[in-house]
């Protein structure tokens, strides 16, 4: 059984391959910390060049919004692959995906909700009360 900082350490390799695969580039730096059921992955400078010139348009907003659909729409065509990657690595299904990136940094961040809490040699489940 895989200790917490390596299964997050294979999430990152993931995350990093499907990134190159879908942009054309990985981020500069990577972080996936896994929280209970939830997995959240921090990637620095993730822009490619085109996408980056696209972000410093500020005299054009919509050039943001472009940037920020484009991106949503990649990372929603790779999502099955990305998940059955995920799911070798975790150990469970994932359940859904959250994503966003900042036009201001280049920095983006994903949110993976796991059908269960991925089993580590540490483990130390994380009680989370229900919504009453």
């Amino acid at each position: 059984m895989k200790s917490r900082g390596e299964l997050e350490s294979e999430v990152c390799q993931v995350v990093v391959q499907f990134w190159r695969e879908q942009f054309g580039r990985g981020p500069a730096r990577i972080q996936a910390n896994v929280i209970g059921p939830l997995v959240y992955v921090y990637l620095w400078d993730s822009l490619s060049r085109p996408e980056q010139k696209l972000a410093h348009a500020l005299h054009r907003p919509q050039a943001c919004e472009l940037l920020k659909r484009a991106r949503f729409e990649l990372i929603e065509q790779g999502r099955p692959l990305l998940a059955e990657a995920l799911k070798a690595v975790l150990g469970t299904d994932i359940l859904c995906l959250h994503t966003d990136v900042s036009t201001r940094t280049g920095d983006s961040v994903l949110v993976f909700r796991c059908r269960q809490e991925p089993l580590t040699a540490d483990h130390r489940p994380h009680d989370v009360p229900a919504a009453g």
